[in-house]
């Protein structure tokens, strides 16, 4: 069996999410010390999720993954982590998907 890649890089998506955690601590501290950057950090937080978060959606969709209803509702309700365990788990649930 030939093994399933990414149009977009693995790689890619975890510089995404650690872009995104980063600035999330920025949003945080910024939010603690009333420093005034806090529009930024937010706006910053949610352009690096929601692009990993599509770049993900779009594999989910065109791969046949075992339980994908399952994936996609957990995208919905904890999209951080849903992606991190997906693409942790990515390729077996694409041979589970295909039995």
């Amino acid at each position: 069996m030939k093994k399933n890649k990414l149009e977009i890089s693995i790689n890619l998506i975890w510089i995404l999410l650690t872009a995104n955690l980063i600035f999330t601590v920025g949003t945080i501290l910024s939010f603690v010390n009333n420093w005034g950057f806090l529009q930024l950090f937010l706006a910053g937080s949610f352009i690096f999720l929601f692009s990993a978060w599509l770049i993900i959606f779009n594999d989910m969709i065109k791969y046949q993954i075992h339980k994908k209803t399952h994936w996609i509702i957990l995208m919905f309700i904890m999209p951080f982590v849903a992606i991190i365990f997906y693409l942790l788990s990515r390729d077996k649930l694409i041979y589970l998907g295909q039995k």
